[in-house]
C-alpha cells in the first residue's frame, strides 16, 4: 500500500515537471522541429517545404518573364514608326519607308536600301542599323548605344547625352558626319567628318 502511494506521488510530479516545461503541445501527425508541416499532417515527400512558393533557395528571385518570348519582331514602316516597351525590333523600311523610325528604350534593327531614311535610337536603347541606300540620319540619344553602316555614304550622325556612337563609312564616295553633343563619345571609320567628337 504505501509503495503503491509512493508510486502515484512520483507519476504525478514527473507530470507537474512536464507540464512547467512546455510539454509537447504538438497536434499529433505533426513535426514539431523539421519545419515541414503540411496541412493534412503528412510529412511531404517531394523535398519541397509545404509554403513552397517557388523562389530560389540560393538568394536570388526569379527571372522576369520576357514577354515579348526573347524573339524579334518585324515592324512594317511605310512611313514612321516605333519600337518601345522594351521589345526587339527589325524595321522594315522597305524601298521608301522609314521617315521617321524610332527605337525607345528596346533592341532595334533596320535597313535602309532606299536611302533617306531617319533612324533614331533613344532612351538606353541598342541599335544596328544599315544604310546602303546612303544619305540617313540617325539622333543617338539617352546614354543609347548605337551602329550605323553607310556604304553609300552621305549619313549624319548625331551622338547625343551619354550615348555611344560607331559610324563605318567604309568606301563611301559621300562624305559622312558625326557629331557628339552632352558627353556623347563616337568613333567613325572610313570617309567621316568628326568635328565635334
Amino acid at each position: 500500500m504505501i509503495l503503491r502511494v509512493h508510486f502515484v506521488l512520483a507519476s504525478s510530479i514527473v507530470a507537474v515537471l512536464f507540464a512547467s516545461c512546455g510539454g509537447d503541445d504538438t497536434p499529433p501527425g505533426t513535426t514539431r522541429d523539421s519545419g515541414t508541416v503540411t496541412r493534412d499532417g503528412s510529412t511531404p515527400t517531394d523535398g519541397t517545404t509545404p509554403r513552397d512558393t517557388g523562389t530560389p533557395t540560393d538568394g536570388t528571385t526569379p527571372p522576369p518573364v520576357d514577354s515579348g518570348g526573347g524573339t524579334t519582331m518585324t515592324v512594317d514602316c511605310p512611313d514612321t514608326c516605333e519600337c518601345t516597351g522594351g521589345d526587339m525590333c527589325t524595321f522594315d523600311c522597305g524601298a521608301s519607308g522609314c521617315s521617321s523610325a524610332d527605337c525607345i528604350g528596346s533592341t532595334c534593327a533596320g535597313a535602309c536600301t532606299g536611302g533617306g531614311c531617319t533612324l533614331d535610337c533613344d532612351e538606353m536603347s541598342t541599335c544596328n542599323y544599315d544604310c546602303s541606300g546612303g544619305s540617313c540620319m540617325s539622333d543617338c540619344d539617352v546614354m543609347s548605344s548605337c551602329n550605323v553602316r553607310c556604304a553609300a555614304g552621305g549619313c549624319e550622325v548625331l551622338c547625343d547625352d551619354g550615348s555611344t556612337c560607331v559610324l563605318d563609312c567604309t568606301g563611301a564616295a559621300t562624305e559622312c558626319r558625326i557629331d557628339c553633343n552632352a558627353g556623347g563619345h563616337a568613333t567613325c571609320t572610313g570617309n567621316c567628318n568628326m568635328p565635334s567628337c
